[in-house]
């Protein structure tokens, strides 16, 4: 048996299977309502704007903006405590939602509100790869 702790995996429910899927293939997906054309995550079974249950799974661009920054230095789970201190963003997609990740290979100190950012992913298990940015 390994010490090193297991990563957490994220949200497995049926309704974000599709997302996983296409992340392990290195896209990155968002719900588009099929009848406002509304873009939104995580996924849901109806529109937020217009409670259409047409939402359709659509490829986006991977790109975004810095909305906000925290740095984390003491995480409670195992796994993250051993990678702090860390960046977690709040990255608001091109297509308007946002997205909770990580901020990659930029130190806390260059990060700023409104950088341009890009998706790429990062192995957790041999079946999910997280969408995580880096400045572009």
């Amino acid at each position: 048996m390994s010490d090193t702790p297991a990563r957490p995996l994220p949200d497995t429910s049926a309704r974000m299977a599709p997302f996983w899927s296409a992340a392990k293939r290195g896209v990155l997906v968002i719900q588009c309502c099929s009848r406002c054309g509304l873009h939104r995550f995580p996924a849901a079974e109806l529109c937020s704007d217009c409670l259409s249950p047409e939402l359709v799974w659509v490829e986006a661009s991977g790109r975004g903006e810095l909305f906000s920054l925290a740095v984390v230095h003491h995480a409670l789970d195992p796994y993250f405590a051993r990678h702090a201190p860390y960046l977690v963003a709040d990255v608001k997609l091109a297509e308007g939602p946002h997205m909770t990740t990580t901020l990659v290979d930029c130190p806390a100190s260059a990060a700023r509100i409104g950088d341009v950012l890009t998706v790429q992913f990062e192995k957790a298990s041999d079946e999910f790869y997280l969408p995580v940015f880096r400045r572009a």
